[in-house]
């Protein structure tokens, strides 16, 4: 590989040469400031995107300077790439259809618009409504395009396919949690606003009778399960069923959850999903492939047209495999930026890569604005373009390094490679997923030559095989199936070390962009030591950086360790229970961790608790406390257990049968947690000057699991006080258990907050409680339309006759709380971000 292929100009002078010099950039980075514009001004963005905004114009400013002939193109492209994301950002609900989002199902008929995914025993899939209709009233409806959950039976969806069945429409929400992922922005970039849910044997299909239908989803499904059947008549099951699948037709869903993971854990994530790494390494092998044949075509030699061609059987090689992958979203971006290096080939210009690269982004942003913020597009063009200014530094040209052996060299480029991709995506993964893959380069190094040079090129010989050939589609399978088996087992061994990943806080919007200037920094300050004035540049703005860095990081660890004030949150975890506690000391407490029915469906303590926590910059917790083994309140600990370090566990002793609860002890013993199960006998502490004692259960017994009354009954509760203020943890108490609180301590229960029992059932809350607690402000956990009705109107009735602001998590988000022991303050969560209410006898207005 010759690195003057991807370098470009290497004659650049002055810090704004390169920019100046690659039309092509200044332009993306107008484009990209007016989308990253739109957002802020809307009021739908995060600070992330201001950050994002001052980048592009800190590009923009200075090029603008130096250059005026690039103002009217930038200004052009900010304007239109403004206009295009307004336009998403401010759409909204089509007319007439939000009077069918109630709580009784609707008759939906429409068009599969995206290809189905398999989930377990479920499809999801989009659908394009034609029609809706409540049994009162029938209306035809366009553009209005809903997400569809099917679970169970024998339903093979296919792209095209017309379904009619009947569901409710609920409106798509997110977690609002403070920082979180917004779930909602990005279904409403899509054209989302709702979601409904069936079953498999309430759908009635008819297969899609459109040109492209019969053309080419059909036949297309058809290959699929073809190919599926050979692998099956092989003996390839499993993992490598699920790995061969993945790369070939971009269907993840026979991967085992442990291998994911592994594959996660050791920096290979790219392999599974089909984006650039692949497309990629498919057009480096059809191109190879096709010049070494062209070359040996006299004809096409003899008129300078083996480079043309072979391009031009790439390009259309990169084509079909997209197409049979399924042109998910990242596949498509990667296709465009393969498509745009190869047809600069097939025109005959000698395109500079760097421009190449940004002419693809310019195309991609102008078909999809929303692309930008897809974290797929963003890993994709860091490290190509990371991987592209590391080979444009003059170390490739030197003698040292030009003088040695081409195997070496090669060697020598890959291990570079590698690392650029690792430098140029490691931010980012760290900013979305918390982790760090700490043997990422020698992993890649060694896995992504053999994965993409051997591996890929004969799965995907498999597919034209199996379908004109299956008897030799299914010998090499069987050949290959050995191979890929070794892959997977030698992934999940290397996964399951420790200090393979290491789960680290993930970096805000400024410190990503501090952490960037560093590395560009670092990589860019050997080539300045020929010129004394750019190195002293280098070196003084490589100094500038870290001193932000280290001021920003010591600045928010101090912020971390000594708050100075009592904070306790009630977090969205929809129809669950999960309250963090932060003490003025810099100590931590996690009261239950909410949690779904089944982990497998969803996991809270995984996409919700967890990611809150390392946001905050809590990596431990010196206690975490089970009020009672309820899945509601369990099911998101078991992460927390696993992946946080956790310094003692209270519970009140009772156990359960639900899985999640199993796996909460099992959690408990593996990782040497020190349990202690607690009651009204246990001493009381005393954090940062706040007292907590235990007032609930009064005695230290253990039931059988089975009576689910006694054990919410027997939850623990907590009080938390501070100077004037009170806080009280409740559990699932229901009325036996508060009668028996407001006759053993009576006015003792006084607390200005109170954490309402039983996320305001009607067999709690009850006159006796609430008039022992009068607390000033209360807060429900609970999710919004779920199938408990709760909070029962009886219970807001009760708090509303006695002047008690009733917050909740549906309505309110996340809730939190702060006081020094003299005021407090009460914030909740809205647009993933916490408002302050002023005044906590002020009735918060509803939204």
């Amino acid at each position: 590989m010759d690195a003057r292929v991807h370098a470009g100009p290497p004659d650049a002078k002055g810090w704004l040469t390169p920019l100046i010099g690659r039309p092509m950039l200044p332009l993306l980075a107008g484009l990209m400031a007016g989308i990253a514009a739109a957002p802020v001004c809307a009021g739908t963005g995060s600070p992330n995107n201001g950050v994002f905004l001052c980048v592009c114009l800190a590009v923009l400013i200075p090029v603008i300077r130096a250059d005026r002939r690039h103002l009217p193109g930038i200004c052009l492209l900010l304007v239109m790439g403004f206009a295009l994301m307004v336009r998403v950002e401010t759409a909204s609900v089509p007319a007439g259809v939000s009077r069918f989002a109630a709580d009784s199902p609707c008759t939906i008929t429409g068009t599969i618009a995206t290809r189905p995914l398999a989930a377990g025993d479920r499809w999801r899939f989009l659908l394009d409504v034609s029609s809706l209709g409540d049994g009162e009233a029938f209306q035809l409806i366009d553009d209005v395009r809903i997400r569809v959950t099917v679970d169970g039976g024998p339903l093979t969806p296919v792209i095209g396919d017309q379904l009619r069945f009947s569901g409710k429409l609920k409106p798509v929400r997110n977690f609002e949690v403070p920082g979180g992922f917004d779930y909602a922005g990005f279904m409403r970039r899509k054209g989302v606003f709702f979601t409904t849910y069936t079953t498999a044997e309430a759908v009635y299909r008819e297969p899609g009778n459109s040109l492209l239908s019969r053309a080419y989803h059909q036949p297309l499904a058809r290959l699929r399960n073809r190919f599926s059947r050979v692998l099956d008549q092989a003996g390839v099951t499993g993992q490598v069923k699920g790995m061969l699948e993945a790369w070939t037709l971009g269907d993840r869903s026979g991967i085992p959850p442990a291998l994911s993971d592994a594959f996660a854990r050791t920096g290979l994530g790219h392999i599974l999903a089909i984006s650039g790494f692949h497309v990629g390494a498919v057009a480096l092998v059809l191109f190879g492939g096709f010049r070494w044949i062209c070359r040996r075509i006299r004809g096409v030699t003899s008129r300078g047209l083996a480079d043309k061609t072979a391009a031009l059987a790439a390009l259309s090689g990169v084509l079909v495999y997209g197409c049979v992958a399924g042109m998910s979203d990242a596949t498509q971006r990667a296709v465009i930026m393969a498509g745009v290096f190869l047809f600069g080939l097939i025109i005959g210009r000698d395109a500079d890569a760097v421009n190449s690269l940004a002419a693809a982004a310019l195309l991609i942003l102008l078909l999809d604005p929303p692309a930008v913020f897809a974290v797929s597009f963003q890993l994709s063009f860091a490290a190509v373009a990371m991987i592209l200014l590391v080979l444009h530094q003059p170390v490739f040209r030197h003698p040292s390094i030009t003088s040695l052996p081409a195997w070496v060299r090669v060697c020598f480029q890959y291990v570079c490679i590698a690392t650029a991709a690792t430098l140029g995506t490691a931010p980012l993964l760290l900013h979305y997923f918390y982790r760090i893959a700490v043997w990422s380069i020698p992993v890649n190094t060694l896995a992504a030559p053999l994965f993409g040079l051997f591996v890929l090129p004969f799965s995907l010989m498999l597919l034209p095989l199996s379908w004109v050939f299956p008897a030799g589609a299914i010998l090499a399978a069987r050949g290959l199936n050995p191979v890929v088996d070794a892959l997977g087992n030698s992934l999940l061994y290397l996964g399951s070390r420790d200090g393979v990943s290491v789960l680290f806080f993930p970096p805000d919007g400024l410190e990503l962009a501090v952490i960037y200037s560093l590395i560009l920094l670092l990589v860019c300050l050997p080539g300045t030591w020929g010129d004394q004035t750019r190195r002293r540049q280098a070196v003084a703005g490589l100094g500038l950086v870290l001193l932000l860095l280290c001021g920003k990081i010591g600045w928010t660890v101090w912020q971390r360790m000594h708050p100075g004030t009592l904070s306790v949150t009630a977090l969205d975890v929809r129809q669950g229970t999960a309250v963090l506690v932060r003490f003025p000391d810099g100590k931590t407490l996690l009261a239950d961790g909410g949690g779904y029915y089944d982990n497998r469906v969803f996991d809270v303590g995984k996409h919700v608790v967890g990611p809150y926590l390392m946001r905050q910059r809590i990596r431990t917790l010196d206690r975490v406390v089970l009020t009672h083994p309820d899945g509601d309140h369990v099911n998101g600990l078991v992460h927390i257990l696993e992946q946080f370090c956790v310094k003692s566990v209270w519970w009140n002793g009772d156990t359960s049968r639900c899985t999640g609860f199993r796996q909460f002890m099992n959690a408990v013993t593996e990782r040497h947690v020190p349990l202690r199960q607690v009651s009204t006998g246990t001493e009381g502490i005393s954090w940062g000057g706040v007292q907590m004692r235990v007032l609930h259960p009064a005695e230290p017994a253990v039931l059988s699991g089975k009576d689910g009354k006694n054990r919410n009954n027997r939850s623990i509760v907590l009080q938390l006080g501070l100077g004037d203020s009170g806080f009280l943890i409740t559990g699932d108490i229901l009325r036996a258990a508060e009668k028996e609180l407001a006759g053993r301590w009576g006015k003792q229960l006084k607390s200005q907050v109170l954490i309402v029992p039983h996320h305001g059932s009607r067999t709690s809350s009850t006159p006796g409680f609430l008039d022992q607690v009068c607390p000033e402000v209360a807060v429900a956990s609970v999710g919004a339309g779920n199938r408990f009705h709760l909070p029962s109107p009886e219970v807001v009735e009760r708090y509303a006759h006695r002047g008690i602001p009733l917050l909740r998590t549906d309505q309110d988000g996340t809730v939190r709380f702060v006081t020094d022991g003299n005021q407090l303050a009460v914030h909740r969560c809205q647009g993933l971000k916490f408002r302050l209410v002023k005044s906590v006898d002020l009735q918060v207005p509803a939204d």
